[in-house]
């Protein structure tokens, strides 16, 4: 996979599409073995709480603790699978786009969505694939929450925006600056915000903090 994107910027769009399709049906399995697993934890999880006292469990009880272990094992290979699919989908979807624009039933093959939606999309602004992924045109993400994962492409893409985030203290301003813009946009005053210390006793609350002074 780490090749991929070495070989990409050699490609056309249609063989872009190719393995944007590809990677799109590797990353909606992976979906799929996540909730399968996480499914299975936490049912192996109720059974355990529901027959803690009753002794004839005792040895399905550690059969069940090795299996929930397992899972979580596999969770998190699984993780870093995800993640790695996530980046390889959003640099696709960028070479994909600087290539140039495609048709709206590329694109609606592309989103599996009819290319109605593509084109009231495109009207109201859409520009791109991505633009197109971001505003939900994508099948299941009209109706679902921001990471759908009903939604493969805007399940992915925002997965790796939220990771970029929370490691680019950039984006962290930025996202905290559009945010409080919002609030204040739409309550007439700043979004209150607090932080987590720790009291002397050793428990974690949440304390606010004094808002920002502006010189106006």
């Amino acid at each position: 996979m780490n090749n991929m994107t070495n070989t990409t910027p050699h490609m056309t769009q249609l063989q872009i599409a190719k393995f944007i399709l590809r990677f799109k049906r590797v990353y909606r399995k992976n979906l799929k073995f996540n909730r399968k697993w996480r499914d299975e934890v936490r049912h192996h999880r109720r059974q355990i709480k529901l027959t803690a006292d009753n002794p004839f469990f005792k040895h399905r009880h550690s059969v069940w603790q090795n299996r929930i272990g397992q899972l979580q094992d596999a969770l998190k290979e699984n993780q870093a699978n995800q993640n790695q699919i996530q980046d390889i989908l959003v640099n696709l979807i960028r070479q994909f786009d600087e290539a140039g624009p495609a048709s709206v039933h590329v694109y609606g093959a592309m989103l599996s969505t009819h290319h109605i939606h593509v084109q009231r999309a495109l009207a109201d602004g859409a520009e791109n694939l991505m633009e197109l992924i971001v505003y939900k045109v994508e099948d299941g993400a009209s109706t679902a929450d921001c990471v759908s994962q009903d939604a493969v492409l805007h399940h992915a893409v925002t997965k790796a925006v939220i990771r970029a985030m929370q490691h680019n203290k950039e984006l962290q301003y930025f996202a905290d600056n559009l945010l409080q813009e919002m609030v204040q946009e739409s309550l007439g005053h700043p979004l209150r915000q607090y932080q987590i210390v720790e009291l002397p006793n050793g428990q974690t609350v949440a304390k606010p903090m004094p808002p920002q002074l502006r010189v106006v």
